[in-house]
């Protein structure tokens, strides 16, 4: 996926002419790319992350393409101070600081995140290349959230598979649940299930930086 149509066309071209037959090049953007929602197994962003005009909602994107169970790999640069790249190459970021990149993927529903600093040049600017890997749980599911100050009103509303709560051992009305990644207890409120078989979960917390659980967490 590229948002250039020359670089779409010369890579077709390219691909036409080496006989490369399971290679597509679609015209789109690295933060909405073309492409069906939970259709792939492996979303590689290659030096690519650093043009977007916004690097969260670039790795939103590669979720929401993924399959349950499908990984996302990102190489690119250490955040660096070569503001010259900006002129030379087109970049949009000096890089990434690896915390604000794991910060990004766990909010975009990765999981297993892993962040490892692999090379660096030996000339100046000295640019170091990080290698960051995530998959996308296959029982994951994630909460929108409205924070509420009233401990009687519901704080985050989400759908999640009527199969996961069964796996947990989940019962219908009432149950709890434990944040992964702040440790917060939360009430499930209310379980039921519609006509599509899934359960809605209302949880009522007080803090709102979780967003994404697995049935593993209830």
């Amino acid at each position: 996926v590229d948002n250039s149509e020359k670089i779409v066309a010369f890579g077709a071209a390219k691909a036409k002419k080496n006989g490369i037959k399971n290679l597509e090049f679609r015209l789109g953007d690295l933060e909405a790319p073309p492409i069906e929602p939970r259709s792939v197994d492996l979303v590689i962003l290659s030096q690519a992350l650093h043009h977007a005009e916004s690097p969260a909602r670039a790795l939103q994107g590669a979720f929401r393409i993924l399959k349950p169970g499908g990984q996302v790999m990102i190489l690119d640069l250490v955040k660096h101070r070569f503001d010259r790249a900006r002129d030379l190459y087109g970049d949009r970021w000096f890089g990434f600081a690896e915390a604000d990149l794991h910060d990004w993927m766990e909010k975009a529903g990765f999981q297993r995140i892993e962040i490892t600093v692999v090379a660096r040049e030996e000339e100046p600017p000295h640019f170091e290349t990080l290698l960051a890997s995530g998959i996308k749980s296959p029982d994951s599911f994630t909460f929108f959230f409205a924070p509420s100050h009233d401990p009687r009103s519901p704080s985050a509303i989400g759908w999640v598979p009527a199969g996961a709560l069964a796996a947990a051992g989940a019962v219908p009305r009432a149950c709890c649940a434990i944040s992964r990644d702040n440790g917060c207890v939360a009430s499930i409120l209310q379980a039921g299930l519609n006509k599509r078989r899934r359960a809605m979960v209302i949880f009522n917390y007080q803090n709102a930086h979780f967003r994404t659980y697995l049935p593993t967490n209830l």
